[in-house]
């Protein structure tokens, strides 16, 4: 049996073993000390013990896939996982209604005389709060009242004094109070403490465990005796525990992840030493050795072929129109492990709030419509959405595609070669995705792989607008890439929120200088600019420009709609009304701007007189949004 009680610098062994070796017992090992902290959080967090196991084998198959994202301890990566995925399924299935009902026990229960109310009110928002809290505060409440470890235990695994680790408990209960009253239950610290002591701890369900790993013994003794792979062995009708059952086939797939089909199963002994003996001895006997190092080798799904690379996972679980340059960065999110949805990336950026009207003149007729503030917009808004999300931006040939197009153009293979190619392939060789912000007509370009420069640029993969998810070698040479690189701590979820709330009033109303070279504009001057170029009779005007506007108009509303109400979900009383009425209003908007009819527009005076009188009654409604989005910035900081 493993020692589940060794030292914490053990988990960085374990997966060690794990990664490099494909070592299944190394695994059942961080199963076994974890799986009750991951099923916990996502049990408070849905209340549901289905929904819960769901998250937990999420989990952990997203360990096995990628123990390299692992960038802090494994039980807080494990726990930010479990909590930003159970929140996300959360919001997906808008259990709102859920949550007032609990704020309406709450108010029901003043005294808090009843601790089974109070604990169903901290229950959902509890590991919420606890995300939140600074590293050296949440290492701690993890492991004493999520793990339901002694102080003792907890300082020697964290190689500070008792009384260390009681302080940080105190002021981490100080501070979870001071965000649970925020979220509207205000429980005092001396009762919460008592509540996490008593109700936090959960322990995993037999079979959760008991599968993972009786799947993970079944697989290996079944393709040692056999000579098949284990994941063969799963999926072919084992007789093990849970062969055949999602558990089995989550483990088959982690298993074949790591590449344990491709080197040959492997016996372990381990000894069940006391930690400071080094708690894991193990000997190996490889039934045939690889042909590089593990250590070496690229992720799984990373393939070759000939002179071609490519990242063989291009899934898009949205088919909507979008916006491309989002959509990327979403889509580098996923491969990391950190799954935003795309209607908040649309949010923080501030592009769900942003109206696209231009003033410059193209081949003698203004443009209103010009698509390139997509990137513009984005742009402005790159330090803040780093810090949001938690990810650098390293930008490789000015990746946002803002400049002089024809005179670079001529020069982007050279560009590439000096500025995009090493940092581009070392991307695409750990299993990490690029974005173009800029490639051709592909305007928003995902890049999953390179080939040897032949015939066209040497760039595989696809247009992040598109549903179509068939990598291709892309025409046009790209005038710049975004990587995304180190991980750092994100700012908290409400200091966000009230950010991209005051930001969308800022572009309402034309307070942001989104760019000193063109005269784009945001908010209210740009529906007047749109209305008056309209009304002019003397102005030429190109119907798909027009189109352009109310195409783009029409997907930044809908996520602004999506994201609002996402976010109100988080609040209570003044906040959410304010925020869920600032919604209805950006429906107003989606309904009028789909009532636009730019078809016909150039040749009939008294069309664009209604066009623009429809212009000019939308910018209305987006002012009194805006006005009830400054107030629930407000209400929300206070």
């Amino acid at each position: 049996m493993i020692n589940c009680d060794c030292d914490i610098a053990i988990d960085s062994e374990l997966l060690d073993r794990f990664a490099s070796k494909q070592d299944a017992v190394a695994f059942e090992a961080l199963v076994h000390r974890y799986a009750g902290v991951v099923y916990g959080s996502a049990l408070r967090i849905l209340g549901d013990p289905h929904a819960a196991e769901d998250i937990a084998q999420d989990c952990f198959m997203a360990l096995a896939r990628s123990p390299g994202a692992v960038d802090r301890s494994v039980v807080g990566w494990l726990h930010a996982r479990a909590t930003s995925r159970s929140l996300n399924r959360l919001r997906d299935e808008q259990r709102r209604r859920q949550r007032e009902q609990k704020a309406t026990a709450m108010n029901e229960t003043p005294d808090h005389a009843n601790t089974l109310v109070m604990w169903r009110q901290i229950q959902p928002l509890l590991d919420a709060a606890v995300a939140e809290l600074p590293d050296d505060l949440r290492e701690p409440v993890i492991m004493h009242y999520l793990e339901g470890k002694q102080q003792e235990a907890v300082a020697e695994r964290m190689g500070v004094n008792q009384s260390t680790i009681s302080r940080r408990l105190a002021s981490a209960l100080d501070r979870l109070h001071e965000l649970l009253t925020a979220r509207g239950v205000a429980v005092p610290v001396g009762v919460l403490g008592v509540l996490l002591v008593e109700k936090a701890t959960v322990a995993a369900p037999v079979n959760l465990v008991t599968g993972l790993t009786a799947s993970l013994a079944t697989a290996t003794a079944t393709g040692a005796a056999t000579g098949v792979s284990a994941a063969t062995a799963l999926g072919g009708g084992t007789t093990g525990v849970i062969a055949g059952t999602a558990l089995g086939k989550m483990i088959a797939v982690a298993l074949a992840f790591v590449g344990v089909g491709a080197v040959g199963i492997t016996t372990y002994v381990v000894a069940n030493k006391a930690p400071s003996e080094n708690a894991l001895s193990i000997e190996t006997t490889s039934m045939e050795q690889a042909a590089v190092s593990e250590k070496d080798a690229p992720p799984a799904n990373v393939r070759r072929e000939g002179d071609r690379v490519w990242i063989d996972e291009v899934t898009y679980a949205d088919t909507r129109e979008v916006n491309g340059y989002v959509r990327g960065i979403a889509a580098l999110l996923d491969a990391r492990g950190e799954h935003v949805s795309y209607d908040r990336l649309m949010g923080l950026s501030g592009m769900a709030f942003i109206t696209q009207v231009h003033a410059q003149r193209w081949k003698g007729v203004v443009d209103a419509g010009w698509w390139p503030l997509d990137g513009v917009g984005i742009q402005a808004r790159k330090e803040f959405l780093s810090q949001a999300i938690g990810y650098e931006f390293c930008e490789y040939g000015g990746v946002w595609g803002v400049g002089d197009w024809d005179g670079i153009k001529p020069r982007l293979p050279q560009i590439y070669a000096e500025q995009m190619k090493a940092p581009l392939e070392t991307a695409i060789n750990a299993g990490q995705p690029a974005f173009a912000g800029w490639c051709g007509m592909n305007m928003a370009f995902l890049i999953y792989g390179y080939t040897t420069p032949g015939e066209g640029p040497p760039i595989l993969g696809i247009g992040a607008g598109s549903t179509d998810g068939e990598i291709a070698q892309s025409s046009e040479w790209p005038y710049g890439v975004l990587i995304l690189g180190e991980r750092s701590a994100p700012l908290s979820e409400k200091a966000a929120d009230i950010a991209a709330l005051r930001y969308a009033v800022q572009l309402a109303r034309d307070e942001v200088r989104l760019s000193e070279k063109y005269p784009w504009m945001s908010g209210e001057e740009g529906y007047a600019f749109w209305a008056e170029l309209v009304r002019n009779p003397e102005e030429k005007i190109k119907n798909h420009h027009h189109g352009n506007v109310r195409r783009h108009l029409l997907i930044n509303r809908t996520s602004a709609v999506r994201f609002l109400n996402e976010m109100s979900a988080r609040y209570t009383d003044e906040t959410a009304d304010l925020l869920q009425e600032a919604a209805r209003k950006y429906e107003l908007v989606i309904e009028s701007a789909q009532s636009l009819q730019p078809r016909g527009l150039s040749g009939s005076a008294e069309q664009r007189v209604a066009f623009a009188d429809q212009i000019d009654a939308i910018a209305v409604i987006e002012q009194e949004a805006a006005e009830l989005l400054a107030a629930a910035a407000d209400s929300m900081s206070q």
